[in-house]
C-alpha cells in the first residue's frame, strides 16, 4: 500500500501521485510530465479533501480514517469519508 501525495508547483497544485515518499510521488509526477521540473516543486501528503477526489477519480484508491473521539480508525466510503471530512479533513487519507 503506497499514500497518495499532492505534487504542488510554485504557483499551483500539479495532481495526485502515489509513492511510499514524496520523492516517489515528485518521481511519477515526472514521468508523466516528461521529465521538466518546474521550480518550486514539492509534494506533502494527500489528506482530507484532496484524498477522497483522488478515491473519485483513481481506480484502485482505498479511503482511510485516523481515529477520533467517538470515530474507530479504519477503511472508510467516499460517503462516510466526505461526511468525516465536514468535521475535521485532516483525519482522512488516501492509499492504493
Amino acid at each position: 500500500m503506497h499514500p497518495f501525495f499532492l505534487v504542488i508547483g510554485s504557483d499551483s497544485d500539479l495532481g495526485v501521485y502515489a509513492g511510499t515518499t514524496a520523492d516517489e510521488a515528485i518521481a511519477a509526477y515526472l514521468s508523466e510530465a516528461g521529465g521538466t521540473e518546474p521550480d518550486g516543486l514539492t509534494a506533502k501528503r494527500a489528506v482530507g479533501h484532496v484524498a477522497i477526489r483522488a478515491a473519485k477519480n483513481t481506480s484502485g484508491v482505498t479511503l482511510y480514517t485516523y481515529a477520533a473521539e467517538g470515530q474507530p480508525a479504519g477503511e472508510v466510503s467516499i460517503d462516510q469519508a466526505e461526511e468525516i471530512a465536514c468535521e475535521d479533513a485532516s483525519l482522512i487519507y488516501a492509499v492504493a
